[in-house]
């Protein structure tokens, strides 16, 4: 578990290196279980970053394609989204996700593939766009995370503290 998270932390470290807005975009479905990783995440972010000056959150949902003219507004330099996607990995396994491989996983709650509202992100807001997926392991009906999604909720809420703070 240690080193997964050393893995993922380092190559966020390096993506986000440079950024001047960082805008995270939780996405899910809050009553899929495991699926609404992303959107817990926002939360607790939003309460991590309030009054922040170079982070923005948005609990994106089910459609985050529905905020586009907020992202726009902002102008971050970079976007994060963070989404529970089945990747084939343990329950609770952190992984960023790189562009073309995104057809290849299972984000199924969003109304329009993420892969539509990525290009339209990069094309229309100039930021660089990274992706984080949490592997699931329950997207059953229900509000309750599995415990091993909500220990890397944890994991991941630090890791951008300290990313977050070293932007500054």
């Amino acid at each position: 578990m240690f080193s997964d998270v050393l893995m993922y932390e380092n190559s966020l470290k390096e993506r986000l290196r440079d950024s001047e807005h960082l805008l995270i975009v939780g996405v899910g479905n809050e009553l899929g279980s495991d699926d609404g990783a992303g959107v817990e995440l926002s939360r607790k972010l939003k309460r991590e970053f309030r009054g922040a000056k170079k982070v923005s959150v948005i609990e994106g949902g089910t459609t985050p394609e529905n905020f586009t003219s907020i992202i726009r507004k902002l102008r971050p330099s970079h976007i994060l989204i963070i989404d529970a996607a089945q990747m084939g990995l343990r329950p609770g396994s952190v992984r960023i996700i790189e562009k073309g491989e995104i057809s290849g996983f299972g984000f199924s709650t969003h109304s329009l593939p993420l892969s539509f509202l990525i290009d339209y992100l990069e094309k229309n807001s100039r930021a660089i766009v990274v992706v984080v997926g949490i592997e699931p392991l329950n997207v059953g009906f229900g509000k309750q995370l599995s415990k091993p999604v909500a220990d890397s909720i944890v994991n991941l809420v630090r890791v951008l503290r300290q990313i977050i703070n070293q932007i500054g």
